[in-house]
């Protein structure tokens, strides 16, 4: 079940709780205090922030408001926990488990820590693109133009000509051709988008226009020495929308399309200046109020997400 979405909110005040908000400028309200003195010299509780907060002071927040929508949008299954334990134990076996143990030492974490702050996380951070994905399914194959198509590649016209001729009269399934003129190609039905590059554009371009009636078909690519044999298979995106769900849900653009859309959802807000450029250095879509303005000292807090 959803979360109230005022978790944000409650999450995210939690992470900075050692400061306050000035003139839109976290700062500690006893920055001034030594924590250690060394060779006569102090070093101050401002000091170590301002240190902490200029390596990860970004990451930190960015990472913290995922966990909280992911923990609203994504439920946690058993699969996902025995995902999380087959990850944790990989990292056991591959790095070896004192070094891992002296690894998590090191950070603080024990393993259960690790597990739910760290990997479980991006597990389920994969989940809300699939999920976005799957929501935005129709607007997606609109834009990325999907079609399955069988694709072979040949280097001699004569051999490309006798493939098709095998393929039309049942002579020959695809297997037999790929074996027989020993080619690279899988032979298997691929999902072609507008981010295709590994075919020659003639290909693409004929199989953007065809009908899976049209049967079997030699293209010549604009690469002298190169023939396509090609077959449309499907361009209706309903016949594989799992696949291209998934491989929608993989591409930097949706996920970035995703991330702004539920920072969005969630009413996202940075007050802290500092902390606002560094995000926009850095992740700038996710800045969801500059929709409506920078933050400015005059800001004032919603019941939503802030820092």
């Amino acid at each position: 079940m959803m979360k109230k979405t005022g978790m944000i909110s409650i999450a995210l005040l939690l992470t900075f709780s050692l400061v306050g908000c000035d003139d839109a400028r976290a700062k500690l309200k006893d920055a001034n205090q030594a924590v250690v003195t060394i060779d006569g010299k102090k070093i101050t509780k401002g000091q170590i922030y301002a240190s902490m907060f200029a390596a990860v002071g970004q990451t930190t927040a960015v990472n913290d408001a995922m966990r909280v929508i992911t923990d609203a949008e994504v439920e946690t299954t058993d699969d996902m926990m025995k995902e999380a334990q087959s990850t944790l134990d990989y990292y056991k076996s591959n790095y070896g488990q004192e070094k891992f143990a002296s690894y998590l030492r090191s950070t603080g974490m024990t393993e259960d820590e690790f597990v739910n702050t760290v990997v479980l996380p991006s597990q389920k951070e994969k989940t809300l693109y699939s999920q976005y994905a799957l929501e935005q399914f129709t607007s997606l194959a609109k834009h990325y133009n999907p079609f399955k198509a069988t694709i072979l590649t040949f280097t001699n016209k004569d051999d490309a000509s006798a493939a098709i001729a095998a393929l039309k009269d049942g002579a020959a399934n695809v297997a037999d051709v790929i074996q027989h003129y020993s080619l690279s190609s899988k032979g298997e039905s691929e999902l072609i988008t507008i981010d295709t590059t590994t075919y020659d554009s003639a290909a693409l371009t004929y199989l953007r226009s065809a009908s899976s009636d049209d049967g079997w078909q030699m293209i010549p690519a604009g690469k002298e020495g190169t023939y396509y044999v090609v077959h449309l298979d499907s361009r209706i995106p309903d016949d594989f929308r799992d696949e291209f769900t998934e491989w929608a849900a993989q591409q930097t653009a949706v996920q970035t399309e995703a991330k702004t859309y539920y920072f969005q959802k969630y009413n996202f807000h940075v007050y802290d200046i500092d902390l606002y450029n560094a995000i926009k250095s850095v992740d700038p879509n996710i800045l969801v109020q500059d929709k409506q303005a920078s933050p400015t000292p005059e800001a004032t807090e919603t019941p939503m997400a802030n820092q």
